[in-house]
């Protein structure tokens, strides 16, 4: 998937990831991708874990633009074990940020279901480089 996953954005270049630490323990993982791609990864994920446990869409408001739907395809997992959920989502269009939705990328994300959000005080912008020093 690495090539699906290939972006070059103000966050990361390459196919990488952010990743959430609670305690020690990976908590959340937030990639994001080529909009285009998002049917190779629906694919690629349905081949691997079956059909999505949920198949949902949102109505997205991007900036100076008309509405727009964004397709979410979610897979879910409870361990009989620990009882913890874990559920891995692909949305074409990344609007997970909590800034304008994001029509040139979508966005994967992997989570258990107590983990507290990726971003919870930091923006996009609050990662953006520095041009200059003051």
């Amino acid at each position: 998937l690495a090539e699906e996953l290939d972006v070059s954005t103000i966050m990361y270049k390459g196919a990488q990831a952010i990743v959430r630490y609670d305690d020690g323990i990976a908590t959340r993982f937030h990639a994001i991708f080529p909009s285009p791609a998002y049917g190779t990864l629906v694919s690629y994920y349905s081949r691997r874990f079956g059909e999505p446990t949920e198949i949902s869409e949102r109505t997205i408001a991007p900036f100076a633009q008309p509405r727009e739907v964004n397709p979410i395809m979610s897979w879910r997992r409870d361990d009989p074990l620990s009882g913890e959920v874990t559920t891995l989502e692909v949305r074409r269009y990344d609007d997970a940020r909590g800034t304008f939705p994001d029509l040139k990328h979508g966005v994967l994300m992997l989570s258990n279901a107590t983990s507290p959000p990726i971003f919870p005080v930091l923006s996009a912008l609050d990662l953006m480089p520095t041009t200059g020093t003051n």
